[in-house]
């Protein structure tokens, strides 16, 4: 379906980390692999960090990044003149990318999967240079630094490092500009495609278009797309107005000496405020959408939509129908609901279903109408609901996609993305049995997605996306073996293929030189022979689907500027337009042997499923090319030197486009981007160090606390580390540590050294006679460990061994005035596993922990356990977590290495070194010591501060629990290092005591922690 999910993380330093139920496991997921097989390669302004199978990708990226470069530069007005890292890796197997535009240090990541057809991007052109170009665009607009001396110093003190323009100005902005300048510098992108009008045409007619308020938003369906569509749009709309210098002009007045808003920015060049000529375009595209509906409406053959079949909302699935004609499945998506696949019939609903549409029964109305005899009984406007025959629900909070029937009409061919061990995604097919209700695996890690069943059920078809571009792959349905059909390459990509109804033949939608066709393939001994579908006249086409004689297909076209689906004869390649529509019509699916077929009909809500009888498509209908407002109002804009746009730009903003293509001779010097050569690879080693300084510390009952964090990492992740000081309050953690996480082998080694003292009132417990209730600690070490991690499933596996040398100069550990320092040796093995299990929007997570430590401590052996349970569950209206610690020490044990309630989790001492200290910032730490302890804890989560309930206990000194209540926010992430960020644990909340000495008080606390 179209993607609608991009994000370009430009806000947060923590993209791809995304929450999970299941987050129990011990080492954070990193979307990268460290201990691939590393290269890097470098230009003039730009280093490359890549995996060795991305090799191919890369490089063709960079020959020709040096040009974009130039002609980014030119356009925007800057560029940075550090070189700016780029890091290549595939975690998700999906189309994306990212910019980081630190002034010191600009980052990008690009993601390799190329665009599908249907995709966002005007994907008449190479997906990798768009996404370098868009990447780009906001390093070099946002990387600008002010000019004013105290906003500059500041920016640099700032751990985030971001210059004025990327905090004075809302996400449209960056989104939008950043697609201005993709369309302008290649004749292609958003600006060029037919979904942007598309997509603004339709919301304009619905009167859905965005307001200024909401146009960097990103709810709903699409919604975080009209920062790109409308935000690029607006942009051409302003430059038709003030010329091609006006926007580089608010950007200088922006990081001027004097200091300024957006607004005032913005004000200075245009005559008005942005929100003000914001309106005045949405008034301009509304109407221009008017005219293009009644240009389309009035135009022999008018609008040809097809019969509504059902009102669907959100991105829904393209349709499979059953070889009998007699059932239909798709993805159906509901707003705060995980997707299923249904099954409906393709006939009518029985006729008790009414009772669940919008009109009530026919047998109610006449009472209706005795109660009320100037009631007006309701006219239907949309079909009754449908019965799904079947369903299948997302398992596991992985939900199922792309459809497609075997011969046996009984079982359905479904994919769905699965984590490899590393946490990485890639998607694998399975096979639905929609009679018996089960689903079985056919493929593990092959990375196949879009498969459609040969007519005799043996084999699939599919594309299989792994090195930055789609092969044309088999699978056998029988083992799962996938076998390459033809291979891709950087120039050359492949994109849904279908069978014919003789099963010797295929069409599949072939991306080659930036351009979309379709080319039917016949299956031979070998490699497949593919040829051309269809005349080459720019369109792009895409979507291909044989009709039931095999002699044509229907396509998705973008003839006009308007998808719409178009027959091509295989014999003659003859073309005829079969609907016209206001937005867009795609995914079209054979009826049986009916001359029906199924489509997806773009609205503001969703994709519509609409049934078409080719019958009825009258004979005169031909494609109708759209003039938009903007392209007369562009045309009073600066003329190009040279008007050279590749294909025709139509709806909101095109002439701008195309005007700025025209530009574009100036600005690059040609029709493509200069390829310069590139100098071997080398092997990436440890890769180079960045650094960031940040802030830390605690607000708890021990007191406050501050500590300065210097984090260092390479972009990989491969070795990062912590140097944290912190200093405050006597009974808070006082200290340092050097912390570091060594991710270049399989097993993640890390170790740590430290210097840390703590002084805190002891209330009760078991204690050693000293006649006084104070423990000053002090304590001093290091430690060595393993942490293995995999994923398996739904299942996370995780482990930590290791040891520690250390000395411990504590009150509690003599019975004499003068102390002394005595030696700690611990070896400690922590485990995790943890389950996530569900059907659809019903999710329950179970996690189960074991600590083991066993050491001697001031003379004296011990060993101590501790074991844990938890359990989350999420359902769409609520979701719960409960969990229970329950933990024991021997008798003999010193009393530093007895367990101790209260106060935080210490920022200096790995936590593995403190099993023994039950962190609650609720309570000062000491609050109840003993050789036994139990903890449960209940919480109510999906907000965004959980309620909570805490109690604990320690049997051998109370049997009392001691309870606390409270609220808390919370938020855990591993290191992203090619953004400098380490992993971070932040907690804010508040919490009352009901028990215990300080029973009855109200404590707020807040926590920043930082690790490797």
């Amino acid at each position: 379906m179209h993607r609608t999910t991009r994000r370009r993380a430009l806000t947060t330093l923590l993209l791809a980390l995304g929450a999970r139920l299941n987050a129990q496991s011990m080492e954070p997921y990193v979307p990268v692999r460290p201990n691939d097989a590393w290269r890097t390669l470098e230009t003039a302004h730009f280093v490359f960090h890549f995996p060795r199978d991305l090799d191919e990708w890369t490089r063709d990226v960079a020959t020709r990044i040096e040009g974009e470069r130039d002609a980014v530069r030119r356009l925007v007005g800057f560029a940075p003149p550090e070189r700016v890292t780029v890091l290549v890796a595939d975690p998700y197997n999906v189309a994306n990318g990212s910019a980081y535009p630190f002034l010191h240090a600009p980052t990008m990541f690009f993601w390799p999967v190329p665009d599908e057809p249907r995709g966002d991007e005007d994907t008449g052109h190479r997906w990798a240079d768009l996404l370098a170009i868009h990447e780009f665009a906001h390093v070099a607009h946002l990387a600008r630094p002010s000019r004013n001396p105290l906003r500059r110093a500041l920016d640099a003190a700032l751990p985030t490092q971001i210059g004025p323009i990327g905090f004075e100005t809302p996400r449209w902005v960056w989104e939008g500009y950043a697609t201005y300048v993709e369309g302008a510098l290649t004749g292609g992108g958003r600006p060029f495609g037919a979904w942007r009008p598309a997509f603004l045409r339709q919301w304009a007619l619905e009167g859905k278009l965005p307001t200024y308020a909401a146009v960097s938003a990103a709810g709903g369906f699409a919604g975080g797309e009209f920062a790109y569509y409308a935000g690029s749009a607006y942009f051409e709309w302003l430059v038709a107005q003030r010329g091609d210098s006006s926007l580089p002009h608010i950007w200088r007045r922006l990081t001027a000496r004097t200091s300024r808003t957006f607004d005032e920015a913005f004000a200075g060049v245009f005559p008005g405020t942005p929100a003000e000529l914001y309106a005045r375009w949405s008034a301009e595209v509304t109407a221009e959408a008017v005219a293009a509906e009644r240009a389309l409406r009035e135009a022999p053959g008018g609008l040809v939509e097809g019969a509504l079949v059902q009102r669907l909302r959100g991105a829904t699935g393209d349709p499979a129908v059953s070889p009998d004609g007699q059932r239909v499945a798709l993805v159906v998506r509901s707003p705060g609901r995980a997707s299923r696949v249904v099954v409906w019939r393709t006939g009518p609903e029985p006729r008790d279903t009414t009772r669940r549409g919008r009109t009530p029964p026919a047998r109610t109305r006449p009472r209706q109408r005795v109660r009320d005899l100037e009631d007006v009984p309701a006219v239907p406007y949309l079909p009754p609901p449908k019965r799904p025959l079947a369903t299948l629900r997302a398992r596991d909070g992985r939900a199922f996609g792309a459809p497609r029937w075997l011969p046996d009409g009984e079982r359905v061919l479904v994919q769905r993305y699965e984590p490899l061990a590393d946490g990485r995604l890639r998607p694998d097919l399975w096979l639905w049995d929609t009679q018996r209700h089960s689903v079985r695996r056919l493929t593990r890690g092959a990375g196949v997605r879009d498969a459609d069943p040969s007519p005799d059920g043996l084999t699939a078809l599919g594309v299989r996306c792994l090195r930055g571009w789609c092969d044309l792959a088999r699978v056998s349905l029988g083992d799962g073996a996938v076998t390459t059909l033809a291979a891709g390459s950087p120039e050359r990509t492949f994109a849904r293929p279908r069978w014919a109804p003789d099963g010797k033949r295929f069409v599949v939608a072939e991306q080659r030189t930036g351009r979309w066709h379709v080319v039917l393939g016949e299956l031979g001994a070998g490699e497949p022979t593919l040829r051309d579908v269809g005349p080459v006249d720019g369109t792009l086409r895409y979507d291909p689907v044989f009709l039931r004689d095999g002699r044509a297909i229907v396509v998705t076209s973008e003839r006009g500027g308007v998808p719409n689906l178009e027959r091509v004869d295989l014999a003659t390649g003859g073309l005829a337009p079969l609907t016209r529509v206001t937005g867009a019509a795609v995914a079209a699916e054979p009826i049986g042997a009916t001359r029906d077929l199924y489509f997806l009909s773009l609205r503001s809500t969703g994709f519509d499923l609409r049934r078409l009888a080719l019958d009825s498509v009258p004979p005169s209908l031909a494609v109708v090319p759209l003039v938009s407002f903007a392209e007369r109002a562009g045309a009073r804009g600066p003329a190009p030197p040279t008007p050279i746009a590749p294909r025709v730009a139509t709806g909101p903003g095109a002439s701008a486009a195309a005007s700025a293509v025209g530009r574009r001779l100036a600005i690059v010097g040609g029709d493509s981007f200069p390829a310069t050569p590139v100098a071997p690879s080398r092997p990436y080693g440890l890769g180079p160090q960045r650094l960031a300084l940040l802030p830390a510390g605690a607000w708890t009952a021990d007191g406050n606390s501050l500590a300065g964090v210097l984090a260092g990492a390479d972009p990989v992740g491969r070795l990062t580390w912590v140097l944290v000081g912190a200093f405050g309050a006597p009974s808070t953690w006082r200290g340092g540590s050097l912390s570091a996480a060594l991710r270049a082998l399989p097993v993640t080694v890390d170790a740590q050294a430290f210097v840390a003292a703590q002084r805190y009132e002891v209330a009760s417990g078991v204690r050693v006679p000293l006649g006084t209730a104070r423990d000053d600690v002090h304590y001093r070490g290091g430690l060595l460990a393993l942490a293995p991690r995999a994923t398996l499933g739904s299942a996370t596996l995780a482990a930590r061994l290791g040891g520690s040398l250390g000395t411990v100069l504590s009150d509690a550990e003599t019975v004499v005035p003068d102390r002394e320092w005595v030696a700690r040796k611990l070896a400690f093995a922590d485990a995790r596993a943890s389950l996530l299990r569900g059907s659809g929007d019903w999710l329950v997570s179970t996690a189960l922990g074991a600590t083991g430590a066993t050491g001697r401590s001031a003379g004296r052996s011990f060993t101590r356990t501790l074991g844990s349970a938890a359990v989350a569950i999420r359902t769409p209206l609520l979701s719960a977590r409960a969990s229970y610690a329950q933990g024991a020490i021997g008798a003999d044990a010193p009393p530093f290495e007895r367990f101790t309630l209260g106060g935080p989790e210490s920022a200096i001492v790995d936590a593995s070194l403190l099993g023994q200290r039950i962190a609650m910032p609720v309570l000062p730490t000491g609050t109840l010591t003993g050789r036994r302890v139990e903890v449960a804890r209940v919480g109510l989560g999906g907000y965004a501060v959980e309620p909570f309930a805490w109690a604990s206990r320690v049997p051998d000194a109370t049997s009392a629990w001691l309870r606390v209540v409270g609220a808390e926010a919370s938020f855990t992430s591993g290191p992203v290092p090619f953004a400098r960020a380490p992993g971070a644990r932040l907690v804010g909340g508040v919490g009352y005591t009901l028990d215990g000495p300080t029973r009855h008080r109200a404590q707020i606390y807040a926590s920043v922690a930082a690790r490797p």
